[in-house]
């Protein structure tokens, strides 16, 4: 059995987003939450927008620079992207990801335009800066866009036609680019890789030197660099976390509040009181880890959350971008998992060590030991 460890992110808007000219969302009070509608006001509570958005695609996230919104317009449900100044583009252009509308990243957000499989990138003046031309656009990360064309959908339940059943599809092959936020190519045959960290880029003559980072050569002959987080945190865990293990050292390296669980139980506690009641339990858990015979696996999770009780420093605003998610390109969670089997070679249980980048430096963020060696201190 897994014992899974997550932190919960008070989604509160004015305690993750701090910038002065930002606005705020708020809904009218009404009985029927799909009947709620939106407005925006600024930081003092004066009211910018009244309410009149519809709230069944948007999510409650800042106003920055552009936010897609939908209302009803002579009983029709009008979408569209919004600025500040009231400006309206992209009607009924509307880019979804997970039930929800793209929500604006460093000034640009997607679109796709009605009837169309395809998608570009307005900038926050609403002018297409990428056209819809592409399968597929990432988010942008250091003004960097990853882009997909002449691909193909694939879907997951065998023999299905696209006209009903299952719609659960994927995009396959075609050819992945490294774009900037201008559509210039940077690398063709770009393999887009969840672990690369877009704010490490270096443009070299040759392939790096660095074994932590991942070459890939541009257009114009130059070699695009990037620190591999999964390289980089390994390194790290066994380079350093490891050969400087001490109560003192696994202190230092925490959060002030780390998150537990055990088969039962699962708390926050302070990171002097865990570590000290739990010293070596923890040390002989992870310590696993080194022994040649031990299963174990390293996972980037890109849906992280960071307990607001961490002691984060400065405000939440460099690790979450305008949809409220954690920018796991430059701040990447790691879980380290260790599987232990019984006498017959089954799978018994796992215990598990989460690990966040805050700032430069890694962070022990959560763990999950098994019961008979798991003791939280009573009171």
């Amino acid at each position: 059995m897994k014992f899974y460890l997550f932190f919960l992110l008070t989604l509160s808007s004015l305690s993750v987003y701090s910038q002065s000219n930002v606005w705020y969302p708020f809904e009218t009070e009404t009985e029927d939450e799909e009947e709620a509608l939106i407005g925006y006001k600024d930081k003092d509570g004066k009211i910018m927008i009244e309410p009149r958005f519809n709230g069944v695609l948007m999510s409650l996230i800042p106003f920055t620079e552009i936010v897609a919104v939908e209302e009803d317009i002579q009983d029709k449900h009008i979408s569209y992207y919004i600025t500040k100044d009231g400006r309206k583009f992209g009607q009924d252009s509307m880019y979804i990801f997970d039930t929800a509308f793209d929500c604006e990243r460093e000034g640009f957000i997607r679109f796709q335009p009605k009837g169309r499989e395809k998608t570009g990138l307005f900038n926050k003046k609403g002018e297409v800066v990428i056209p819809a031309d592409y399968n597929y656009l990432s988010e942008v990360n250091n003004g960097f866009v990853v882009g997909l064309k002449n691909a193909r959908k694939e879907y997951l339940d065998d023999g299905h036609n696209g006209n009903g059943g299952c719609n659960h599809w994927r995009w396959v092959d075609g050819i992945e680019y490294l774009l900037d936020t201008a559509n210039t190519i940077l690398v063709e045959n770009f393999k887009y890789n969840p672990n690369i960290d877009f704010y490490s880029i270096n443009i070299e003559n040759n392939q790096s030197a660095d074994t932590l980072r991942d070459s890939y050569l541009g257009v114009n002959g130059k070699y695009y660099t990037f620190v591999n987080n999964e390289k980089a945190f390994k390194y790290w865990l066994f380079e350093d976390f490891f050969k400087n293990f001490s109560k003192e050292n696994l202190t230092e390296k925490s959060l002030k509040f780390i998150s537990w669980s055990d088969k039962s139980h699962d708390g926050v506690t302070e990171n002097k009181e865990l570590i000290e009641s739990n010293y070596n339990s923890i040390k002989n858990s992870i310590f696993e880890a080194l022994k040649d015979n031990c299963d174990y696996q390293i996972f980037l999770d890109e849906d992280f959350r960071l307990n607001t009780e961490s002691d984060m420093i400065g405000s939440f605003d460099d690790y979450y971008d305008n949809c409220g998610n954690l920018k796991f390109h430059q701040y990447p969670k790691f879980e380290l998992i260790i599987n232990h089997y019984d006498k017959n070679g089954k799978n018994d249980f796992q215990e598990s060590f989460d690990f966040i980048k805050i700032g430069d430096k890694y962070k022990l963020s959560g763990l999950s030991l098994s019961e008979a060696n798991f003791k939280i201190r009573n009171k």
